[in-house]
């Protein structure tokens, strides 16, 4: 039986425009966990790993990245090393250039473990992806109105309650970090759909508050789901 949640929060340290500080993605990542924590008995809540594969991002001085290869044995040693029976181990990861990676972590991890296992919900879900829409008529791709908000929420940002209208903010074509650097999409580290970038931490916390909502209902069902499926296999 699964019973006791383990929180992972994982980022990155990677430019984030002018607005932003590197570790915004741990930011994230960390309070996102420190909030779920709360809602399970006995939780542990591990510290933040600060670094990820942040190599779309290398032009700028700010950031310090691990490679594919590097990342996959460390993340993996660490989870192998945690040894509590009957746990769910869930990784909130703050970084979209972690999740490939990630993902096969996961699997790795759950097709040689019975008593512990790992999860990693998509923090950007799409029903939070929507929300961030309602609010903000877009979701960024990267040091946009969502993480600027989020960060002004968390109390770590530069400025609050504005907004910047930058034509260089927009970016080239979908799915453009697939192919390119980010220095070689926008000098400026930013990339959204449109000019305008919002900082609003009321917004921020409408979107946390969302966030946490969804991912407890994800983590409950997992709970419920591998308990379910691990009792019949007994």
């Amino acid at each position: 039986m699964f019973r006791k949640a383990i929180f992972f929060p994982v980022g990155s340290y990677e430019q984030h425009g002018s607005l932003l500080p590197p570790e915004t993605d741990s930011f994230i990542a960390s309070r996102i966990a420190k909030d779920l924590s709360h809602f399970y008995r006995d939780s542990l809540l591990l510290p933040a790993l600060n670094f990820g594969i942040s190599t779309e991002h290398n032009d700028f001085a700010s950031t310090i990245t691990l490679d594919n290869p590097s990342y996959l044995s460390f993340v993996s040693t660490l989870l192998n090393s945690i040894k509590i029976d009957n746990s769910l181990i869930v990784v909130i990861n703050g970084h979209g250039g972690n999740v490939n990676i990630l993902r096969a972590i996961e699997s790795d991890y759950n097709y040689k473990n019975s008593s512990t296992k790992v999860f990693v919900p998509s923090v950007y879900g799409e029903k939070v992806v929507n929300r961030c829409c309602e609010l903000f008529g877009e979701f960024d791709t990267h040091a946009g109105s969502v993480e600027a908000s989020l960060i002004a929420y968390y109390g770590y940002g530069k400025k609050d309650k504005i907004t910047l209208e930058d034509t260089d903010y927009i970016k080239k074509m979908t799915g453009s970090l697939r192919f390119f650097r980010t220095n070689q999409v926008n000098k400026k580290g930013v990339i959204k759909n449109t000019s305008k970038l919002v900082v609003d931490s009321a917004l921020g916390k409408d979107i946390h508050e969302f966030m946490i909502a969804q991912l407890k209902l994800e983590i409950d069902d997992i709970f419920k789901n591998v308990n379910r499926i691990s009792d019949a296999i007994e």
